[in-house]
């Protein structure tokens, strides 16, 4: 490590001097910041000999102060980089944990509980709460709130929160989003939040 910081310190005391005279070494010195940059990714081993070319090294014996870095070659991978590691098995308690919560999460009652909060000069429908099967899409509840309260446009924020697609199943929004396993959802008659 601690090479690779001098490394960097005396690259970039190079670069300097290599700046300040423009024109007779400035079109050498990216060329020799290349050749810093695939010998640091060659001693860090990020560096393959198939993906950079190999680089001549023209000073023969120089050292790090004059800013050229000896490394030795990276070692050689079996497998790219890129690879990840996969787990084969789990222990019997991570396997036991598992199992409990996909059983826990997949258990989706036929009906749910919703409750209806009014915000703003919007009148309660009545019943506050009602069930409604889980598969139905939330467009279900946007129409019943229309026929009750009787006005064109409706809209409904789940928690307060968010105004879930027409699309989304009661289902999923009640195993995300319910409170004392109701799932409170708000309706007024104009844009309430964002």
């Amino acid at each position: 490590m601690s090479q690779l910081l001098e490394s960097e310190s005396d690259a970039a005391s190079t670069s300097s001097t290599g700046e300040s005279s423009r024109f007779g070494k400035a079109s050498y010195s990216v060329q020799d910041g290349l050749e810093q940059y695939s010998k640091r990714l060659s001693f860090l081993g990020l560096g393959s000999s198939d993906d950079v070319p190999a680089l001549e090294d023209n000073s023969s014996g120089a050292d790090a102060s004059s800013g050229n870095i000896k490394a030795e070659p990276a070692p050689k991978r079996s497998a790219p980089v890129s690879t990840s590691a996969v787990l084969t098995h789990l222990t019997p308690a991570g396997d036991q944990a598992i199992k409990r919560f996909t059983e826990k999460e997949g258990i989706l009652p036929e009906k749910v509980q919703i409750k209806f909060q009014p915000i703003g000069s919007v009148s309660q429908v009545l019943p506050q709460s009602a069930r409604i099967s889980a598969s139905q899409p939330f467009s279900v509840l946007v129409t019943f709130l229309r026929k009750k309260l009787k006005m064109n446009s409706v809209y409904c924020y789940v928690n307060n929160s968010f105004s879930p697609a027409p699309q989304q199943s009661v289902g999923d929004l009640w195993r995300h989003f319910r409170v004392n396993d109701e799932l409170v959802v708000s309706y007024c008659g104009g844009v309430a939040f964002g």
